[in-house]
């Protein structure tokens, strides 16, 4: 599992990413128990009524965010799915994130040409053109992320940020 090596690595900080707790099977289903966080900022700028973050605020949570990318690089990881959503606030006070979800994660060397991911509207350019893909891909979703953090419109100018839109239907048919 993606978490267990991340939290079992050494040369990593495990301070902005989500902690797996336990994990256990019920229903022949496997559950997973993590540490209670905040909110995501999808939510955050929801709460906000679309009211964006100073460049103040903003700064901290982008340095963060580049720590954890370099620190998934570190361990040939990429996240593959990051999105306002995606992040989170440890607690309401201050602005300390950690990265969760990641359930479309993978190792670097898993990485195939022509795999279809990330939110239809948050999507990098290689992955829309069937192109190779790396960790450009991460700081694109990163970009994405404060882009939003800095004018909560462009979630919404999008085609469709958690849907999949005719067009993506009509590029990947063939």
């Amino acid at each position: 599992m993606i978490l267990e090596r991340i939290h079992s690595s050494l040369r990593v900080n495990h301070a902005h990413f989500v902690k797996l707790l336990d994990h256990f099977h019920h229903n022949s289903r496997l559950c997973l128990v993590y540490e209670m966080l905040s909110m995501d900022f999808f939510n955050v700028l929801q709460l906000r009524k679309g009211k964006p973050l100073c460049v103040s605020k903003i700064r901290p949570i982008a340095k963060q965010l580049f720590l954890a990318l370099s620190d998934l690089k570190k361990l040939g990881i990429l996240h593959t799915d990051l999105k306002p959503d995606n992040i989170m606030l440890v607690d309401q006070r201050g602005l300390k994130i950690k990265l969760i979800d990641f359930g479309l994660a993978l190792r670097t060397h898993e990485a195939k040409t022509g795999t279809i991911m990330q939110a239809t509207g948050l999507r990098a350019p290689e992955i829309m053109l069937g192109l190779p893909f790396s960790y450009p891909l991460d700081i694109w979703g990163v970009g994405q992320i404060l882009l939003f953090l800095f004018n909560p419109q462009t979630i919404r100018n999008c085609s469709s940020y958690q849907n999949a839109s005719i067009l993506d239907k009509n590029i990947y048919r063939q």
